[in-house]
């Protein structure tokens, strides 16, 4: 048994109080009853002492996993940056994509606006075209027409030419002949009536 003791005159009472009780303890003797008190405090104790001891382990086995969760946490958050530097280095790179994707799609949206100028002004150049043979094949019709109605006058002035021709060369040699008899009748000269037939003949071709 220990006896806690203060060597102060304010606490002399209970220092007074203490050694009794210890001097009385010291002459005390024990007995069953108090065995069995005592080995029923000491089973308290040793229970206490034992669940301290698994309280202890449970506390070292907590700051083990506590210890493995802070390095799975560091592991973690090293993971963390990496990926949010990957993430960045995406960023940076879907930014890159994305403004050359921008500048390519202005680019094809010129070149549509090009193709379609280019296409109107062949369909200008087409529509003209067509427009041109359509007034050729209407200029060419004309003239087709226009050289029928030609011909048809040249016929038309060659029948009547023809017969000009024909009632003339009738009267030339009704001339010819009348002179030829006359000629004939003064004198004989049979290469002048020769020469007569053969322009009569000339005249009929």
């Amino acid at each position: 048994m220990i006896v806690n003791v203060v060597p102060n005159s304010v606490n002399l009472s209970e220092t007074l109080s203490s050694l009794n009780f210890s001097s009385r303890a010291r002459n005390a003797v024990l007995r069953l009853g108090n065995r069995d008190t005592i080995k029923k405090w000491r089973d308290i104790a040793n229970d206490a002492r034992k669940e301290l001891y698994e309280k202890e382990k449970e506390s070292q086995d907590l700051k083990q996993e506590v210890l493995g969760l802070k390095h799975s946490l560091k592991d973690a958050n090293d993971q963390c940056v990496i990926l949010f530097n990957e993430v960045q280095k995406a960023w940076k790179v879907s930014y890159t994509l994305q403004s050359d994707l921008k500048s390519e799609n202005i680019m094809l949206a010129d070149k549509q606006k090009i193709e379609r100028e280019q296409n109107a002004q062949l369909r200008n150049q087409v529509a003209q075209l067509l427009q041109l043979e359509q007034d050729q094949k209407v200029q060419i019709e004309q003239r087709d027409s226009t050289i029928q109605a030609l011909q048809a006058k040249m016929k038309s002035i060659e029948s009547r030419l023809s017969e000009a021709l024909h009632s003339r060369s009738v009267s030339i040699l009704d001339s010819d002949l009348s002179n030829a008899k006359a000629i004939g009748d003064g004198m004989d000269s049979p290469p002048v009536a020769k020469k007569l037939e053969e322009e009569l003949i000339n005249v009929m071709h």
